[in-house]
């Protein structure tokens, strides 16, 4: 059941990815594209996944190639700030993870529930909010990259040292 679930997934998210600059999206969601952020805007995003083996939460601040993670718990463990710079093609994927879940009419059946409320910020005045509830099992793949992925780059790459470097 679990493979042909999965098989069927990959059918439905191949055949309704299209490529952020050909994105036909509500008026609301394209106000959410981080890569097409100007410098006086960012998003900020409250984060909650809870499931049988987890529970986590974030705050998070979007700017145009970087994201700042905040209050980060993870089984009531907390981790420090940390913030990551975003490579190329990963906020085209992030934007790809919300255009799937705001075309979702029917729960997906998965046992983790992620709600995510993003909120965009024009000089630091709230000008669009939208909510998404994730219960896809969702992990990733080359045209998608979850939120919740995006955290775990971030934390990793603030808990591993920087190498010294000798002159």
């Amino acid at each position: 059941m679990g493979k042909l679930r999965t098989i069927a997934f990959s059918a439905l998210f191949s055949s309704m990815m299209i490529s952020p600059a050909t994105a036909q999206t509500s008026s609301v969601l394209s106000e959410f594209e981080f890569n097409r952020l100007q410098n006086n805007e960012h998003i900020e995003a409250s984060f909650s996944s809870y499931g049988c083996f987890h529970s986590s939460t974030a705050s998070l601040v979007l700017t145009s190639n970087s994201i700042l993670v905040e209050d980060y718990s993870m089984n009531s463990e907390t981790a420090s700030t940390a913030e990551y710079q975003v490579f190329d093609g990963e906020f085209d994927r992030l934007f790809n993870y919300f255009m799937f879940l705001n075309k979702q009419d029917k729960p997906g059946g998965c046992t983790t529930a992620t709600q995510i409320t993003l909120t965009k910020y024009r000089n630091d005045q709230a000008v669009g909010s939208q909510s998404f509830s994730d219960d896809f099992c969702i992990y990733g793949n080359n045209d998608v990259m979850t939120l919740s992925a995006l955290i775990d780059r971030a934390i990793t790459r603030a808990q591993t040292p920087v190498p010294l470097e000798f002159d």
